[in-house]
């Protein structure tokens, strides 16, 4: 794992930060039905994050922007009842996410957060077969107290 957290303004009023990761998974386990050694099966390889936040203290406003990274993962082949099953494949995926937040009071603020903004969907192969899953887009408007 790699994380950074920078501040790239940081003045009276106002706060610009940057925040990322970037994750490197390389478990394996042998595979029963090959002998061979693969990654696990969903895990991918590689995962990355990052987000551009930005405050303004005097008008109390936060915006967010985050993009978040998946490589690569896969269900690993073998066979079912002696039909031999092709790999499973996922293919790389990239998903981008937004938030506004308004702070009313120093305890509590109403905000609007979105997942997945642009509707990015799954690419999975399996063989000849190719396919899109639809994930969808998440949006969500909420009050945060603090007591």
């Amino acid at each position: 794992d790699f994380d950074t957290h920078i501040k790239l303004i940081n003045t009276e009023a106002n706060v610009l930060s940057f925040s990322g990761n970037l994750s490197w998974l390389g478990s394996q386990v042998r595979d029963a039905t090959t002998g061979n050694l693969r990654r696990l099966n969903e895990q991918p390889q590689w995962i990355t994050n990052g987000s551009l936040d930005y405050i303004n203290l005097a008008l109390k406003f936060q915006v967010s922007v985050g993009v978040n990274y998946v490589g690569e993962r896969y269900i690993a082949g073998g066979t079912d009842e002696g039909t031999i099953n092709n790999t499973l494949v996922y293919e790389p995926y990239m998903q981008w996410d937004g938030r506004v937040k308004y702070f009313f009071k120093p305890w509590g603020s109403v905000y609007v957060n979105a997942t997945n903004i642009f509707n990015q969907q799954y690419q999975i192969t399996q063989g000849a077969v190719h396919e899109s899953e639809v994930v969808g887009m998440d949006a969500r408007v909420g009050i945060s107290l603090t007591f």
